[in-house]
């Protein structure tokens, strides 16, 4: 599971923990994912996909690419809304 975190916190064991237990108590425990990362932001930031992440570490590494290309669409166009 891709998140992004607000301002101020870090995805360490502690808000993995209380994503999951969320996930588990809102819904059901089939839909816990088995892992959380974060690199949205840095994506988003225009870093390299694969100094973010791994892309064989995620169940569909089309995603990063996905995500990349997502995220340089976005940095365009808020580009554009800036000048």
């Amino acid at each position: 599971m891709f998140v992004r975190l607000a301002e101020g916190y870090q995805l360490d064991q502690q808000l993995i923990d209380e994503i999951r237990a969320a996930i588990r108590n809102r819904t059901s425990p089939r839909h816990v994912p088995d892992e959380i990362i974060a690199p949205l932001k840095r994506l988003f930031r225009g870093e390299d996909a694969e100094s973010v992440l791994d892309p064989a570490s995620v169940d569909d590494p089309g995603l990063v690419a996905w995500y990349s290309q997502f995220a340089s669409r976005r940095r365009a166009h808020l580009d554009g809304i800036h000048e």
